[in-house]
């Protein structure tokens, strides 16, 4: 799991490196993480209290007038070569 901003950098750039190695004619990619509360009140009370953690990264490739795109959740090392093979393999069509 990412801890921290430059962990997250990391990652990414480690998969620019990568996408740049592959022959591509263009590539976009685009990672966030987010968490909080979300309160909901009625009537003068708290009706809720919510906590959310969100994280989500998508790679879009462009190849030879084709468009691929793959998201994921996770963002372990081996996830995020899958998900680059994966936008490839979608703009090979």
């Amino acid at each position: 799991m990412v801890q921290d901003q430059a962990e997250l950098r990391s990652q990414i750039q480690a998969l620019l490196d990568k996408a740049k190695r592959c022959n591509l004619d263009g590539f976009e990619i685009s990672a966030h993480i987010e968490q909080g509360f979300v309160a909901t009140a009625r009537m003068g009370s708290v009706e809720n209290l919510e906590h959310h953690r969100e994280k989500a990264l998508k790679i879009t490739v462009y190849k030879d007038q084709r468009v691929g795109s793959a998201s994921a959740a996770d963002f372990s090392s081996q996830t995020l070569d899958q998900v680059l093979e994966r936008a490839r393999s979608i703009a090979s069509y």
